[in-house]
């Protein structure tokens, strides 16, 4: 029996934004926009014109509260162009055809969790239901960057887990603990069992965000989007250790100065940017959280 709504809404660059945050507070557990040839939209500079017209595609429980969906779209320019059925077998095997296999920093690698043995520390994922192969801009950035830091004991937040890949990849790169977080059960579930599968749950405390709470850490990763990042800078810069590092992605090149901005207290460096997408990097100037 299918369990899933899978919604394509049609939209344009503007109401894309909008369009996911409708989905999403309607109880979508994720949300991707793609544009109307039906890629997965990771655009180029060139590839701009993508952006005039694409699809939201939302992934919906069954019984989600739809009523009046058409009528709030038409008011942000946008329509449901088709609606599909799926269950969770093929849901969550659907992701592979976006699955890595790849070596990030030269320090470990990024697989498939049937993909053969390689040489060398690996990480390998499956990200079930939750967002986080590892294939998007973003997440590439943020891999990236945890190849090239020291985390000999430090204590890191992962805050919007996903499928756990960040958390995973600074447990495996040596992190003391790691405190995973995400409001999705789908996400935790799913960054427990790749946390069980790569052997690394005995320094993994994986659960919704109130398991912050009286916590510092030297560093937060967050790969969410602009306007999370922004509304939740006050938290975020509270928890981060005096001297801590924040890495923050899910932002384009056109949001990073507001996202920037939202962070007073943190000392970035020049944004790390793949394919239009963005990754701030920085250090904490103040210590906000207090001492221990």
């Amino acid at each position: 029996m299918a369990k899933w709504l899978k919604l394509a809404v049609e939209t344009d660059e503007a109401g894309a934004d909008a369009v996911s945050d409708l989905l999403l507070e309607l109880g979508a557990v994720s949300a991707s926009v793609a544009p109307r040839s039906g890629e997965v939209l990771e655009p180029d500079p060139q590839d701009t014109p993508l952006w005039q017209q694409c699809v939201v595609w939302g992934l919906m429980p069954m019984g989600a509260p739809l009523d009046g969906l058409s009528e709030r779209l038409a008011a942000a320019s946008a329509r449901v162009g088709a609606v599909e059925f799926v269950d969770d077998a093929h849901w969550q095997h659907s992701w592979r055809q976006h699955a890595v296999t790849r070596q990030i920093g030269g320090r470990f690698w990024l697989l498939p969790r049937d993909a053969p043995p390689v040489d060398g520390p690996a990480l390998r994922l499956d990200p079930g239901l939750a967002f986080g192969s590892g294939s998007h801009p973003t997440t590439r950035l943020c891999l990236e960057w945890t190849a090239c830091a020291d985390f000999s004991n430090a204590h890191v937040l992962d805050y919007g887990c996903g499928s756990g890949v960040l958390a995973l990849a600074c447990a495996l790169l040596g992190a003391d603990q790691v405190v995973a977080v995400d409001h999705d059960p789908q996400a935790l579930q799913a960054t427990l069992d790749n946390a069980e599968f790569n052997d690394v749950e005995e320094r993994l405390l994986v659960g919704t965000p109130e398991v912050c709470e009286g916590r510092t850490f030297d560093v937060i990763l967050a790969n969410i989007l602009a306007a999370p990042l922004i509304e939740l800078a006050p938290r975020l810069t509270a928890m981060l250790r005096q001297g801590g590092t924040m890495v923050l992605s899910g932002m384009l090149v056109g949001q990073a100065a507001e996202v920037s901005a939202a962070y007073p207290g943190v000392d970035f460096d020049a944004p790390l940017v793949s394919q239009e997408w963005v990754c701030l990097v920085g250090r904490c100037l103040a210590n906000r959280a207090g001492s221990e």
